[in-house]
């Protein structure tokens, strides 16, 4: 929050109506195991995202090791998370 703030970055927070919530991960699943082309492009596009982390500087906002893939990969309609081993570089 602070490195937003030296950044002149706003931050607001909205408040949302939890009747409102529809949960799609049912219906993402479903497309995702019924059409091969957008399962393969929803792996890709998670990969990508997650090898962005990996090799972003900033390892207090983007360490790829806190990220728990299994629901971020299910909320993206992938049953199953692709197999990614990132190695921690060493701190000195």
């Amino acid at each position: 929050m602070e490195a937003l703030k030296d950044k002149k970055l706003i931050i607001n927070k909205i408040s949302q109506n939890p009747q409102k919530y529809y949960t799609i991960d049912n219906s993402l699943e479903a497309r995702c195991s019924e059409n091969q082309e957008l399962k393969y492009l929803a792996q890709r596009a998670l990969v990508s995202y997650l090898k962005f982390v990996f090799k972003a500087e900033n390892k207090k906002v983007f360490d790829v090791h806190k990220i728990d893939v299994a629901p971020l990969a299910m909320s993206w309609g992938l049953n199953n998370p692709p197999v990614l081993n990132f190695k921690k570089k060493h701190q000195e």
